[in-house]
Order: structure tokens, then sequence, then C-alpha cells
């Protein structure tokens, strides 16, 4: 199950991959 807790950190990771993509 997904808590409140991962899902913040998904979303905090998932800007970090967006930006590396940009980047790339």
């Amino acid at each position: 199950e997904m808590t409140g807790v991962d899902l913040e950190t998904m979303e905090e990771v998932w800007q970090q991959v967006k930006r590396q993509e940009i980047d790339l």
C-alpha cells in the first residue's frame, strides 16, 4: 500500500527524473 510519505517521495523523485530528462 502507498502511504502519504511514499507519495511525496515519489513526487520528489519524479521531479528530479523530469529535470534529468530535460538536461539530456
